[in-house]
C-alpha cells in the first residue's frame, strides 16, 4: 500500500517537495519499492532510523524530521493518500495568512469506497478545547506545519499509543497562529484491523501509554473547562482506566483513579461511586463476554 502513497505524492501539482522514508526495521519488501521509488525521482529520500532513536514510530518521525530541508513539515503515513492539490493548497494557505500551522479536512475510506467525510466547525479561540473534546476531528497528516514553530517538540519515543493526540496537544498549546482550508484534502484507508489490540486482548504497556497521555492532557487543562466539559474530559480518562479492570490490573487501577482524589477532581464520595460504578460495568461486560463464547460453544 505504500506504493499508492508515493504515487500521491508524485501526483502533487506543486512540484517543490521532498519525501522522506524512514524505515524502523520493516520485513516486507519495503526496501524493493523505495529503490524503485528513489531511482524514479529523486526527490524521493528512503533512510533506515539510526540506533540513537528508539523503534517504532515516534523514533523514525523524529529522525525524519532530523533529516528534512525544507521549510515546512507533513506527516503522512504509509497507507494514505494525498489529494493531487493537497500541498499547492496548504502551502499557498500558510504562505498568504502567515499562519504557523494550516489545516484540511479528510475523509475516510475501504476498498470499497469513501466511508465518511469529515468537516470541522473551528473556532480559532477554542481550537485546544475543542480538540481535547473531540469536538473536531484533527490528526497529523491533515496538517501542514511550520517546521521552525515545531522545531523543539518531538514525538515521545516511549508511548506506543495515543503519540499523535500528545504532538498535538504539545503544538496547541502553543497558540499557533492557524489557517484552515474547508477541503477534503486527505484520505485515510480503514482495516479491520485497526481497532486497536488493548480493547481485545488486554496490552498493558499500550493501555498505560493512553492513559498517561489522557492523564497530562486532563491535569493541566481541567479547570479552564466548564463544569459539563469537565465532565466529558473525566470520562474520557476514565474511559481508559477501566480498562485495566479487564486486565485485573487493580493495583494500578486504583494508582491512576487516586490520582483524581489528590489533585481534588474527585472528592471521596465521587471517588467511591465512580469505583462501583466501573467495577459494576466491567463484571457485566466480562460476563457477558463469557456468555457469548459459551453461547458459540
Amino acid at each position: 500500500m505504500i506504493g499508492e502513497t508515493l504515487d500521491s505524492v508524485l501526483a502533487q501539482n506543486y512540484q517543490n517537495w521532498e519525501c522522506i522514508v524512514v524505515d524502523d526495521g520493516s520485513s516486507d519488501n519495503t526496501d524493493a519499492v523505495m529503490k524503485e521509488y528513489t531511482k524514479k525521482d529523486t526527490r524521493f529520500k528512503y533512510y533506515h532510523r539510526t540506533k540513537e532513536y528508539l523503534s517504532g514510530g515516534n523514533g523514525a518521525r523524529n529522525y525524519g524530521f532530523k533529516k528534512s530541508k525544507g521549510e515546512y513539515i507533513k506527516w503522512f503515513d504509509s497507507d494514505d493518500l494525498m489529494h493531487p492539490d493537497l500541498l499547492k493548497m496548504q502551502i499557498n494557505n500558510i504562505t498568504t495568512s502567515k499562519s504557523d500551522i494550516t489545516m484540511c479536512e479528510f475523509s475516510t475510506f475501504n476498498q470499497k469506497k469513501i466511508v465518511n467525510r469529515f468537516q470541522n466547525k473551528i473556532d480559532e479561540d477554542r481550537i485546544l478545547q475543542d480538540f481535547i473534546l473531540k469536538k473536531i476531528k484533527i490528526n497529523l497528516p491533515v496538517i501542514l506545519f511550520g517546521k521552525n514553530f515545531i522545531k523543539d517538540i518531538k514525538f515521545d519515543e516511549t508511548l506506543r499509543k495515543s503519540q499523535d493526540l500528545d504532538f498535538i496537544y504539545k503544538v496547541l498549546k502553543l497558540k499557533p497562529k492557524s489557517s484552515f482550508l474547508k477541503l477534503s484534502l486527505c484520505s485515510f484507508r480503514l482495516h479491520s484491523d485497526r481497532i486497536s489490540s488493548l480493547y481485545r486482548n488486554f496490552d498493558q504497556k499500550t493501555l498505560i501509554s493512553s492513559i498517561n497521555v489522557k492523564k497530562t492532557i486532563l491535569f493541566n487543562e481541567y479547570e479552564v473547562f466548564n463544569e459539563y466539559e469537565k465532565k466529558e474530559i473525566l470520562n474520557q480518562y476514565l474511559s481508559e482506566v477501566k480498562s485495566l479492570l479487564y486486565g485485573l490490573k487493580f493495583s494500578l487501577f486504583f494508582k491512576y483513579l487516586n490520582y483524581l482524589r489528590d489533585r481534588s477532581i474527585l472528592n471521596t464520595r465521587q471517588y467511591y461511586i465512580i469505583v462501583l460504578k466501573l467495577n459494576i460495568l466491567v463484571v457485566r461486560e466480562l460476563t457477558l463476554r463469557n456468555l457469548k463464547k459459551l453461547y458459540r460453544l
